[in-house]
């Protein structure tokens, strides 16, 4: 019997969560928060490393998220990558491989949305933007993961 069918087998006794499983409760997750976002399986022929997931978020936001296996960690190309798209200013979350990482990524998708949000409604959107998140507890002192 091969590896991957090693794998498999403990995956349906439970042993193991195949990253798979962990990819489909993430789009459920993150798409479950409001009917516009969309979470998309990401390839790019001809570039190896990309993430496995572009979250595309109202407000033209965008998240990409890097799935693994529980216990599985980035290869270099793939943190090579993920380190280019970082420094050109967008959000990525590396070794999302649990249901409390797949929360940190919601949670972070619904702070994006709940800034657009209030940045529209604010007499003054400039000044709205000045308020630093960290000084609006209104926005994060119920958060569970602990990430702001």
């Amino acid at each position: 019997m091969g590896g991957q069918e090693v794998q498999n087998q403990k995956a349906k006794r439970g042993v193991v969560k195949l990253e798979s499983s962990i990819e489909r409760q993430l789009k459920r997750t993150v798409e479950g928060l409001e009917d516009r976002i969309m979470c998309l399986k990401f390839e790019s022929p001809g570039m190896s490393g990309v993430p496995d997931r572009v979250i595309l978020l109202p407000g033209g936001h965008t998240v990409f998220v890097e799935l693994k296996q529980p216990g599985k960690h980035e290869r270099a190309r793939q943190e090579y990558v993920q380190q280019k798209i970082r420094d050109a200013g967008f959000a990525v979350f590396s070794g999302v491989d649990s249901p409390e990482k797949i929360r940190q990524v919601a949670d972070y998708c619904r702070y994006l949305m709940d800034q657009d949000f209030f940045n529209q409604v604010a007499d003054d959107p400039l000044e709205a933007q000045d308020v630093p998140f960290e000084d609006r507890p209104d926005l994060w002192e119920d958060d569970p993961c602990g990430i702001f």
